[in-house]
């Protein structure tokens, strides 16, 4: 994790390369208001979920299996920088 402010990581795991990506999540303490932005391999709901209660933000990219319904659209701002297709509230 690295803060732009001054770009220098504010969080660093070093593991035995034995450990699957997702479980270094649960060393991670979530930090209210950021912005985390992961690979797919770190696809965890209950891990992810943590994270929302901890008031942080987070963007993944699926998985090709990943099976969801869509439970609220939300409004894209079309004028925002960002291209965005959709925001939407998933359940699993």
């Amino acid at each position: 994790m690295i803060d732009l402010r001054g770009n220098l990581p504010t969080f660093i795991y070093i593991s035995d390369g034995k450990l699957h990506d997702v479980n270094a999540l649960d060393e991670l303490i979530s930090e209210e208001n950021a912005f985390y932005v992961m690979d797919r391999a770190y696809v965890d709901f209950a891990r992810l979920y943590r994270m929302n209660l901890a008031l942080s933000f987070f963007v993944v990219r699926a998985k090709d299996n990943l099976q969801f319904r869509v439970v609220k659209y939300l409004k894209v701002d079309k004028n925002n920088p960002i291209e965005m297709r959709s925001d939407n509230s998933i359940k699993d």
